[in-house]
């Protein structure tokens, strides 16, 4: 099995997109390998209540792309996202076009709808960040993921699914921010990254599936 680093990861993409493999088809690809992976997961999603954390950068792409599948599976899906996102993001569009829920953080100050939403779902997916993100996580963010392991807590059988990895844990040393959550599953795109293996991480990553997504 390749493991991969973040930034042979990156060098993986831009050799893509120098032989015509655009970043909206890798995205494609890597959202729906993370719906079927959650099909998979909860067997028939049709009527499953499901729980979108969406980033700002790519990995919130795939999960844009993974809501689009799920709800036209039947599922019934809502988003929550970090940081507006451009008007014209092609994924965004086509999940507005369906009429999917969407939450945005600057219009949620007090997590107040983000607490509805979350009493009322089985399945939280965390596609806030990938392998880029190093910094501490705060803010809206922190708090909205000290929510889900809070409800973790109180309802075991609320499903947790990270893409990629767990938002907070360092792909490439395994080291973790103290809001990073227990996933009960991480999807990891293309190969696994050496941080899904090492301690502290290796206990916040629940089963790992290695999604393909033509790399």
């Amino acid at each position: 099995m390749k493991i991969v680093t973040s930034s042979q990861m990156r060098q993986a993409e831009e050799a893509c997109a120098r032989i015509g493999i655009a970043t909206d088809s890798l995205m494609e690809k890597a959202g729906k390998a993370v719906a079927e992976e959650v099909r998979r997961i909860q067997g028939d999603i049709s009527g499953q209540n499901v729980l979108i954390l969406i980033g700002p950068g790519n990995n919130g792409g795939d999960g844009l792309v993974c809501a689009r599948y799920l709800y036209g599976w039947g599922a019934r899906v809502s988003l929550w996202l970090a940081t507006e996102r451009a008007d014209d993001d092609p994924n965004l569009e086509m999940v507005r076009e369906r009429g999917i829920a969407c939450v945005l953080a600057t219009e949620d100050d007090n997590l107040e709808r983000f607490e509805t939403v979350l009493a009322e779902v089985g399945v939280v997916i965390d596609a806030l960040f990938g392998t880029g993100k190093v910094r501490p996580l705060e803010g809206a963010i922190a708090g909205i993921l000290g929510r889900v392991a809070k409800a973790k807590k109180e309802r075991s059988s609320l499903r947790i699914v990270a893409v990629d990895l767990p938002s907070g844990l360092d792909a490439d040393t395994g080291a973790v921010d103290e809001v990073c959550l227990y996933a009960d599953s991480t999807i990891t795109l293309a190969f696994p990254k050496p941080g899904l293996f090492n301690l502290p991480g290796a206990e916040r990553v629940g089963e790992l599936t290695v999604a393909d997504i033509g790399i």
